[in-house]
C-alpha cells in the first residue's frame, strides 16, 4: 500500500469553496474526467446534513506496461460520497474505484473546514491510498499515486479558477438584485410623488 497527503489553504470562505468542488468538472483543463453525474442525494433538514453519491467516467491512463499485462477497459468508473454539514461547516468526500477492483484500490478523501485563523479561508486535506492485489510490481502503487498528486496540483488550479467563477457569479447576482431593487423603489417613488406627494427618500 503507498499513502500520500497535501495540504492547502484556499483563500476563500467555506460555502464558495464547497460550491466550486461541485462545479469545477468537467473542464477542458481535464479532458480525461469525462463526466461527473449524481445517482444519488439526501438532505436531512433537522441536522442540516446533505449526502450525495456521484459517479464519474474516466479516460483510462493506466501505463501501456500494464495494459500489456491486463486487459484494461478504455474507461474506469469511479464513485464519490460527500456529506456535506451546514452547520458545522465541513465537507467531506471519498472517491473509490469500481473498476479492475481485483487488480487494485485507488481511494481518495477530501476534507474541506474553515481556517480556524482567518474563517474566510478554507482549509483542504487530501489523502489518496493506493493498494495493488495482484502479482503487478509495487511501481503500479507508486505510479497512481504520482498521478493522483500530478492530478491533484491541476485539480487545485481548477478549483482557484472555479472559485473565481463562484465570486463572479455572487457578485453579478447581488447587482442584480440592487438594481431591481433600486428601480423598483424609484417606481413607487414616482407613485407616491404623483399620487399622494410624499417619498420614500429625500430629494
Amino acid at each position: 500500500m503507498t499513502s500520500n497527503e497535501i495540504n492547502h489553504v484556499y483563500q476563500a470562505g467555506w460555502k464558495n469553496v464547497f460550491l466550486a468542488s461541485w462545479l469545477k468538472y468537467p473542464t477542458p483543463s481535464r479532458p480525461d474526467i469525462l463526466s461527473v453525474d449524481i445517482i444519488n442525494k439526501e438532505f436531512n433538514n433537522e441536522k442540516g446534513i446533505l449526502t450525495s453519491t456521484r459517479l464519474m467516467i474516466i479516460k483510462n491512463s493506466v501505463p501501456s506496461w500494464v495494459r500489456w499485462i491486463i486487459n484494461c477497459p478504455e474507461h474506469l468508473y469511479f464513485v464519490e460520497e460527500s456529506i456535506i454539514n451546514l452547520k458545522e461547516q465541513s465537507f467531506v468526500l471519498e472517491t473509490k474505484n469500481l473498476s479492475l477492483t481485483n487488480i487494485f484500490n485507488l481511494e481518495e478523501k477530501c476534507i474541506y473546514k474553515p481556517n480556524a485563523l482567518n474563517t474566510n479561508w478554507t482549509n483542504f486535506k487530501q489523502l489518496y491510498t493506493a493498494t495493488v492485489h495482484s502479482r503487478l510490481p509495487r511501481r503500479l502503487e507508486v505510479f497512481m499515486c504520482q498521478t493522483a498528486v500530478d492530478n491533484a496540483s491541476k485539480g487545485r488550479k481548477i478549483m482557484e479558477n472555479t472559485i473565481d467563477y463562484v465570486k463572479r457569479e455572487y457578485d453579478l447576482a447581488i447587482d442584480v438584485v440592487k438594481k431591481e431593487y433600486d428601480e423598483v423603489l424609484e417606481s413607487t417613488n414616482r407613485a407616491l410623488k404623483e399620487t399622494l406627494g410624499i417619498s420614500f427618500k429625500d430629494e
